[in-house]
């Protein structure tokens, strides 16, 4: 290990939150104390193993990855170890450390540790939202140029089926609505 690396390596121990430095494939690859007792995480494992949204940490780690400053996100750890986590990516010239991701845990949860994992959460939700809100006209534009095949006998019905799909999806969308 390089005296710069050992240097990293030590400044990471010494620290009281839970510090995780992770490769690009979200393996543990520098883990200090804390973050060994607290989170239950350490050296090789994979941090999409020990939180509960998988997917999440591949996103989250998407996004560190292109900021140099800390970015928010809630974690759920299986370990029961809640917290808000800041990560980054990490170079550090002659280390061969460069595109890592340095994950810091906020045990304390501050205001401004809660108020930026909830932005992250409504901005999440906001998503979601906008792409349901997507779905809903595909359906509708769906419902109104695909009509079923008409029987004799049922000749009005389809029109009726039609508007009664559409009036069942406003109210869902209505009701599903924050």
């Amino acid at each position: 290990m390089p005296r710069s690396t050992a240097i990293i390596s030590a400044l990471v121990q010494t620290m009281p939150q839970p510090i995780l430095l992770l490769d690009d494939y979200g393996r543990v690859v520098l883990a200090n104390k804390a973050a060994k007792s607290l989170a239950g995480i350490g050296v090789g494992e994979q941090l999409s193993d020990k939180v509960r949204d998988t997917a999440q940490v591949d996103d989250y780690l998407s996004m560190c990855r292109s900021s140099t400053t800390p970015v928010p996100v809630r974690l759920k750890l299986l370990s029961g170890y809640e917290s808000v986590a800041f990560g980054h990516r990490l170079s550090v010239p002659g280390t061969g450390i460069d595109g890592a991701v340095l994950v810091r845990f906020d045990e304390n949860m501050n205001l401004s540790s809660k108020f930026a994992a909830l932005n992250a959460d409504i901005s999440s939700l906001n998503n979601k939202i906008l792409h349901f809100g997507q779905e809903r006209t595909e359906l509708e534009n769906l419902a109104l140029t695909d009509r079923l095949p008409v029987s004799p006998t049922a000749a009005g019905s389809t029109r009726n089926w039609t508007r009664n799909t559409i009036d069942l999806l406003a109210m869902t969308t209505t009701s599903a609505s924050p």
